[in-house]
């Protein structure tokens, strides 16, 4: 499903493709935020376009627990 996203149009920005990579990924629900980054590497997209994507669809952004085995979650924050 992912590979189907990003493969649209040349003519596709790095922010919409991040965009649309970041809204199929957190569609099930949250997700840990070093997960989301390992996975947007592995199809190419760069750390500044999944920065900008997150941004622009508000994602929201949450510290899980305390101390070295805590670990920051990202979902979104409307399902529409």
């Amino acid at each position: 499903m992912i590979h189907s996203v990003l493969c649209g149009t040349e003519a596709q920005t790095a922010k919409a493709k991040a965009m649309a990579f970041l809204q199929v990924v957190l569609a099930s629900g949250p997700r840990s935020a070093t997960e989301v980054r390992r996975m947007a590497s592995e199809h190419g997209l760069s750390e500044k376009a999944v920065r900008s994507a997150r941004e622009a669809l508000w994602i929201k952004v949450k510290r899980d627990g305390f101390g070295p085995g805590s670990k920051w979650v990202w979902s979104l924050r409307f399902i529409v």
